[in-house]
C-alpha cells in the first residue's frame, strides 16, 4: 500500500486527535496554518488567526499555547519565562 503526503497529513491528525484530545489538534491546526502562510508568502499572518507581530524584541514573541493556558497569543519573552529572576540568580561565571 502507498500513503500519499495527503494521506499522511489525515492519518497523522486522526491520530493526534485520538491519543491527545480536540484541544492540542486545534492548537496544531493553528500552527500548521501560521507555518504554510510563511512558506507561501513569507507572512504567518492570515484570516481566522491571531496576529503575528514581527519580532523586534522579547515582548514581540508569539505563544502558541492551548486555549486553556491562554491560546494562541502576544507574549513578553521575558516577562513568561522570568529572565529577570534567572539572569540575577545564576553565577557571574555564565553571564
Amino acid at each position: 500500500m502507498v500513503v500519499l503526503p495527503t494521506q499522511q497529513y489525515w492519518i497523522f491528525w486522526i491520530l493526534l486527535v485520538a491519543l491527545a484530545g480536540a484541544e492540542p489538534a486545534r492548537a496544531a491546526d493553528g500552527m500548521i496554518r501560521y507555518w504554510t502562510n510563511f512558506a507561501r508568502r513569507g507572512d504567518p499572518n492570515g484570516s481566522g488567526l491571531p496576529p503575528w507581530k514581527q519580532f523586534k524584541s522579547s515582548a514581540d514573541v508569539q505563544s502558541l499555547a492551548p486555549a486553556s493556558q491562554g491560546g494562541i497569543r502576544p507574549v513578553d519573552l521575558s516577562g513568561e519565562h522570568q529572565c529577570s529572576f534567572w539572569n540575577a540568580t545564576r553565577p557571574d561565571g555564565l553571564r
